[in-house]
């Protein structure tokens, strides 16, 4: 994390001052020029006084440079110092700069300027970003007339391109061996490769959690999948002390941002401190429920009892009677069931509920019976939920439609709850490794998995784990080619084991050789951010165009921009399906020489802009757009920049994806833009 603009705020006090007393203070004032605003508030017991004034912060010699937001790899800009003085009989100073030469060039070690009667002057360096990205640390320095001063600037250089992934999955057999020869793609030092081996069939647990930690949205379901792959990871994946000590800080990360989206109600919002998600909300008081399971929750937890109250009044007063639209009246039969299902785990159970739900309900979806078996069974009423099993099962042999009812669902995650529910139920073992297997193989044979289908996965993988520790079953196997020597692992078939592929190894040969009795599986992961800053436009079930309008020169397209000009960019997404296309996030990312406008900070612009999104979210560079469409629908979304800085700058591509259908996305072409003086 780099923070660029370090507020000046030093809070010191209280003092005692008697009557008729005097005191002085001394505050340091950290790397600064301009004006402070000095406040100093005083109150007795009967009286209140205050008093404020603005105080000039200057050196006799001041420079400051002015650096965009960020920068992307192979940009080239124009980049302006500003030199003041505030002493005249300073006559020539020294301008110099000290920095990294592996990242940028074109900075002039040294540099001597006259003033000439001047009392400001400006210099301009042309650099260029190389093909290397980083943390850039600028130093800049000017003196002259024995008086000095330095300015310290850090800025983040970005990738070009986001993370990507590639898998092969592979069976070797009792005694046999295979060889994989890991070549790095893309940028060098961001390609990471690692091996998960284990005996028994199992997701790939090892990038389900990276995807899932590594998430860009922030919304509480995205949240509360991180917290879930942070819970669960160590009783799944052998981990290190190290990995297990970033696993305990991020858990506790989810937990502090989940208790932002906390309502006084108990209820949790999507996002933070507006809309609200049944579902979601009922998904982030399961994790919860797990939390104070596992003891990672205190037995008085304020924000769990809130929300159990909350939902245990929401499942008593709970009516479909007056639903006549079948997708709601089953979208909130399966919220209530899940609701039911969490009360009955924290053992808070509304039987009450229960009872009127099954006597009157009559969905036809499958998983809102398999959640009312769970939770008769959660609440030990072990024959009346063998009884929805059979009912759910029922319905599921001509359940062929994939529909999510606005839970976020696909088959994958359907399994891993199908699974959870299951290893509560003294139920056959062949059933609950048969649901298993089904769900290991649906999750591995989906080119892409929504975060909730991996935060319920390790749940799944949790519960199943938990019965079958009792076996012995170990695996055998050596690897050879991992820093030149040969390592020999034996292990429970039912711990996956994570073997990093460490650098040195790349562009060799690595062999795992199977001396074992039972079957090894491998999933081999490389995880890679793309070099080739030439991407061309790409859509699957989305279309994307983007327009830019030069408003100060009135001429439309990115050609001929100077600097000052103020830009419009504007956004369509069109829907071609016949279905709906729910949950997508559009990302701009601006060039580094364009500078975002956030409308927030003025009202009018704020009152405008709001109608056809659920959430938007501003960024120094970029911006997130979160919205809904429906069928054969079209959204436009405008925004404004002004062009900063001069120099040839990347363009990313403007992209829209579906948060939960990988299939779903749209992404315009990168390319160039120029601006000029």
């Amino acid at each position: 994390e780099i923070n660029r603009f370090k507020p000046v705020v030093i809070h010191q006090g209280p003092f005692k001052l008697s009557k008729g007393g005097k005191m002085t203070h001394k505050i340091d004032i950290p790397n600064y020029i301009g004006k402070v605003r000095l406040m100093v508030v005083a109150c007795a017991p009967n009286n209140f006084g205050k008093l404020e004034k603005f105080i000039p912060v200057k050196n006799p010699l001041m420079v400051q440079a002015q650096f965009p937001r960020t920068l992307n790899v192979s940009d080239k800009l124009q980049l302006p110092v500003t030199i003041l003085r505030d002493d005249a009989t300073i006559k020539t100073a020294d301008l110099t700069v000290k920095t990294d030469a592996s990242l940028v060039k074109g900075f002039i070690p040294s540099k001597l300027l006259t003033f000439n009667g001047k009392n400001q002057l400006s210099h301009i360096y042309d650099i260029e970003v190389l093909n290397k990205v980083g943390k850039l640390s600028v130093e800049t320095g000017i003196s002259g007339g024995g008086k000095s001063m330095k300015e310290t600037t850090e800025i983040l250089i970005n990738y070009p391109n986001s993370y990507e992934s590639k898998i092969s999955k592979n069976i070797i057999e009792p005694g046999a061996k295979m060889d994989y020869v890991i070549k790095p793609q893309g940028y060098r030092e961001a390609f990471t490769s690692k091996m998960m081996v284990s005996g028994l069939k199992v997701p790939n647990f090892s990038q389900y959690s990276e995807d899932l930690i590594e998430y860009p949205y922030g919304c509480l379901e995205q949240t509360t999948s991180a917290g879930f792959s942070q819970l669960y990871l160590d009783k799944i994946i052998q981990l290190d002390p190290v990995q297990n000590k970033n696993r305990m800080e991020n858990l506790q990360a989810s937990i502090n941002k989940i208790a932002r989206f906390q309502q006084p109600s108990g209820k949790f919002n999507y996002w933070d401190g507006t809309y609200y998600h049944a579902w979601s909300d009922i998904y982030a008081g399961n994790f919860l429920v797990e939390l104070k399971r596992l003891n990672y929750l205190s037995n008085n937890s304020d924000m769990l009892s809130k929300w159990l109250d909350a939902h245990y009044s929401i499942a008593n007063n709970w009516a479909a009677s007056g639903l006549t639209d079948n997708y709601v009246y089953e979208t909130e039969s399966l919220a209530q069931a899940f609701r039911l299902c969490v009360l009955a785990k924290a053992g808070k159970p509304s039987k009450s509920a229960m009872n009127r739900f099954v006597t009157s309900n009559t969905s036809t979806n499958p998983m809102t019976w398999w959640l009312i078996a769970g939770s008769f069974q959660l609440s030990s009423y072990d024959s009346k939920a063998k009884e929805y099993v059979a009912k759910a099962e029922g319905l599921q042999k001509n359940y062929n439609e994939a529909r999510d009812y606005d839970s976020f669902g696909d088959r994958g995650r359907d399994w891993a709850l199908i699974v959870e529910i299951l290893s509560y139920i003294d139920t056959d073992k062949n059933k609950l490794e048969n649901y298993y297997d089904q769900m290991v193989e649906t999750l591995n044979g989906m080119s892409w998995t929504s975060t909730q289908t991996k935060g319920f996965s390790f749940i799944a993988a949790y519960k199943y784990f938990g019965k079958a520790l009792g076996l012995v079953n170990k695996v055998d196997y050596t690897i050879t080619g991992l820093s030149g020597a040969n390592k020999t692992y034996q292990h429970s078939a039912y711990e996956p084991r994570i073997i990093i592929i460490d650098k040195t190894s790349y562009d060799k040969t690595v062999s795992i050789q199977n001396k074992g009795k039972g079957k090894l599986y491998v999933y081999q992961t490389n995880r890679f951010i793309d070099n080739n800053l030439n991407k061309d436009a790409a859509s699957s079930n989305l279309g994307i165009t983007v327009d830019y309008y030069n408003v100060t020169r009135k001429q439309s397209g990115i050609t001929g921009i100077r600097l000052g000009d103020d830009i419009s960019v504007t956004i369509r997404v069109n829907n071609p399906s016949a279905l709906a296309a729910n949950d997508l996030a559009l990302n701009l990312k601006m060039p580094a020489g364009w500078e975002l406008i956030n409308p927030r900070i003025y009202e009018t612009e704020v009152a405008k802009s709001k109608g056809n999104f659920t959430y938007q979210d501003f960024k120094d560079d970029r911006v997130y757009t979160f919205f809904d469409m429906k069928a054969g629908g079209t959204e436009s979304f405008s925004f404004k920049a002004k062009a900063a800085f001069s120099g040839d700058f990347y363009m990313p591509a403007v992209s829209c994806e579906h948060m939960y259908k990988g299939t779903v996305y749209a992404r315009s072409a990168t390319g160039r833009v120029s601006v000029s003086k």
